[in-house]
């Protein structure tokens, strides 16, 4: 069940959190979570950018639903500069991995409507593991 009561994140300690799809919270309700490691965001429009825990980050599921609903976008992940999983699964809004080339290591980049492509995977040195899955722009 999705509680949409809990708005904000009041703690700089915190290592994982669930903020998918029509939870209470947004970008300004995680300006305090500093020390994020994980964080589930997909389905979350509210969740455009993940620059207050940028350096701490390394897991990210900023999967969209068929109605593209995910709000992180290329722009949002900028600052990535550690992240080692993302899933991106049918986000169309995200268009490459540039970012975190140097320490991504497993990547779902699935579906259809996914933005990531051929071109948005150069130079990625360290990826290990690659689903692909309907996603026809990846060869």
């Amino acid at each position: 069940m999705i509680n949409n009561k809990i708005t904000v994140i009041f703690s700089e300690t915190l290592k994982e959190l669930d903020a998918s799809y029509n939870c209470g919270i947004d970008v300004d309700g995680l300006k305090f979570a500093i020390g994020l490691e994980k964080l589930n965001a997909s389905g979350n429009k509210k969740i455009t950018t993940i620059i207050p825990f940028a350096n701490s980050l390394i897991e990210l599921n900023a999967g969209s639903d068929y109605r593209g609903q995910c709000g992180i976008n290329d722009d949002g992940l900028i600052h990535a500069i550690n992240l080692q999983k993302l899933c991106a699964v049918d986000n169309m809004k995200i268009t490459t991995v540039k970012p975190f080339i140097n320490s991504l290591i497993e990547l779902d980049a699935s579906g259809d409507w996914c933005g990531i492509d051929d071109k948005g995977l150069e130079g990625c040195s360290k990826l290990q593991i690659i689903y692909s899955n309907y996603n026809y722009k990846i060869t």
